[in-house]
């Protein structure tokens, strides 16, 4: 996976209903496909290159593609994917990764970027603290025969790099943390659900406000709830 970061407090995942939030705090570790999220035209969710060099679909409605073998045209293509770097699809179970911003700037790209992800994937939300990611990855990994990776992923401008661990850069706002489980195929859309077996419910708080305070004058630069996220600088300004 990419470098874990010193500066990851936490980490959140959104949810538009309770019932799916819920189902997590009780054990239920839901993993989507690759494809799905390529196939998927939700603001957001849908990505054509996830964990992939490129992916043509006919049934996309992606322009054709030509290929050729020994000089000569190959003909009723449908699906084609090409990854690099030998990282072949994975189950995905995707959080935002909580970071502490070290500038006024930052504050506000952070509150801006948990804002769009609320707007896309739903008001509701979990918390992990960073301390507790571990915990939580090792009672994944018992409860599974699948193995297990996680951390930050990357973001880049170039396709070379787009994999399992990288996305590309319009996606960077989701300041993703990725648990990766086991491998699947480039054509599969089905889920693969890990039912934990043993309690994950006190490493989670539900739809808790968090705030960044300035430890000096107790000022709030930042604070989300289940009404959305606020920084300073916007309740000056309003």
């Amino acid at each position: 996976m990419a470098e874990h970061t010193h500066k990851t407090y936490g980490i959140l995942k959104f949810f538009r209903d309770v019932e799916k939030l819920d189902f997590l705090v009780n054990g239920g570790f839901y993993c989507n496909t690759p494809e799905f999220y390529r196939m998927s035209d939700g603001d957001g969710v849908s990505d054509n290159f996830e964990s992939c060099f490129h992916s043509y679909r006919k049934e996309r409605g992606d322009d054709p593609v030509k290929l050729l073998l020994n000089g000569k045209e190959l003909s009723g293509v449908e699906k084609l994917t090409v990854h690099v770097g030998g990282i072949k699809d994975k189950y995905l179970h995707c959080w935002f990764a909580f970071t502490l911003p070290e500038s006024e700037e930052d504050i506000e790209n952070l509150g801006r970027n948990l804002n769009r992800m609320r707007k896309e994937f739903g008001g509701n939300y979990a918390f992990v603290k960073g301390e507790d990611i571990e915990t939580l990855a090792n009672i994944i990994g018992k409860s599974t025969d699948f193995y297990i990776d996680h951390g930050n992923i990357g973001y880049s401008t170039d396709r070379q790099k787009w994999s399992a661990i990288c996305k590309p850069d319009n996606y960077s706002y989701q300041q993703e943390y990725r648990f990766l489980i086991g491998d699947c195929e480039h054509s599969d859309i089905k889920p693969v659900v890990i039912q934990c077996t043993e309690s994950i419910s006190h490493l989670i708080s539900c739809n808790q406000p968090l705030r960044i305070r300035d430890n000096e004058t107790g000022h709030v630069w930042l604070e989300l709830n289940e009404n959305g996220c606020t920084t300073s600088q916007f309740n000056e300004n309003s």
